[in-house]
């Protein structure tokens, strides 16, 4: 997996996030929270683990990518219910940035270990 594309592909999420406002549609909030199913989480689950398994950089992703799921969710079930000045201003606070930024910085520091080993 390019673990550069795996950030973007996180990245995305704001981007389905606002069209869902936007269309003032519903989100399916078994897919947003399951840490499995993405296309990272399915990597971290077998090769990632594989091959990384071991590294305390690999840790620390796993928990931000939990983190990430968990605050995505909020921001789905938010927009679910309606509140979409409450989403949007969920998607740009503190909370759901600090966990976008901890995916990125978690798989730039995972990239940078497994560089150097």
């Amino acid at each position: 997996m390019d673990l550069e594309s795996a950030i973007s592909k996180h990245a995305e999420w704001k981007v389905k996030f606002r069209a869902a406002i936007g269309k003032k549609s519903q989100m399916d909030i078994a897919q947003v929270s399951n840490i499995h199913q993405c296309e990272i989480g399915c990597w971290l689950d077998h090769e990632g683990k594989q091959q990384n398994g071991h590294l305390p950089e690999f840790a620390h992703l796993i928990d931000a990518h939990k983190q990430f799921h968990v605050a995505a969710a909020r921001v789905a079930s938010l927009i679910n219910v309606g509140q979409y000045s409450a989403a949007e201003n969920m998607l740009n606070g503190p909370v759901y940035t600090g966990v976008s930024r901890q995916i990125a910085t978690g798989i730039m520091k995972l990239k940078k270990s497994v560089a150097n080993a």
